[in-house]
């Protein structure tokens, strides 16, 4: 292998595990949005189970709020409930954009799981990759170090022949 040739293919063993870096980046940032998303979707079945809570809980009140203690649950009730159509509001926002980011990247939302397991798959079809990568850039490391080292021997030695003549 030549001096110039083992230099370029160790420059694109170089290149190639940046590249493999880089989806592995890539598939971990998707993995931790798809699992935020799944957070959020459950915050938001937490939100609707709490709204239906406070719903009994006014239809539970009297129509005529007469005693200190109805007025007080109906307020605490209507309270909560303003509190839980915002959290709801806030998690249907903070969904819409994770969805459209996903998407943007070609990843179906309709089915989280199954795009997780994908994702999964793919970083760790990254991670493989890149291992491989890394140990075909040492082995090319190695080599080179050796071929350096022997033309380093044979300059010393062409240097020690004309020193002797």
């Amino acid at each position: 292998m030549s001096s110039s040739g083992s230099k370029k293919t160790l420059a694109n063993a170089d290149t190639s595990i940046r590249n493999q870096q880089k989806r592995l980046k890539t598939e971990q940032k998707n993995q931790a949005q798809l699992t935020q998303l799944l957070k959020i979707k459950a915050a938001q079945a937490d939100v609707l189970i709490e709204l239906d809570a406070i719903q009994n809980t006014r239809m539970a009140l009297p129509a005529f709020l007469s005693s200190p203690k109805d007025i007080e649950t109906a307020q605490q009730a209507n309270l909560n409930h303003v509190v839980q159509k915002a959290r709801g509001a806030i998690l249907s926002l903070q969904q819409g954009h994770l969805e459209k980011q996903l998407q943007g990247k070609g990843i179906d939302t309709a089915n989280l799981t199954g795009a997780q397991q994908r994702s999964q798959e793919n970083s760790e079809t990254a991670q493989n990759l890149l291992s491989r990568q890394q140990r075909v850039r040492q082995k090319l490391s190695q080599q080179r170090r050796t071929e350096v080292l022997g033309d380093f021997q044979t300059r010393q030695n062409g240097i020690g022949k004309i020193h002797d003549v």
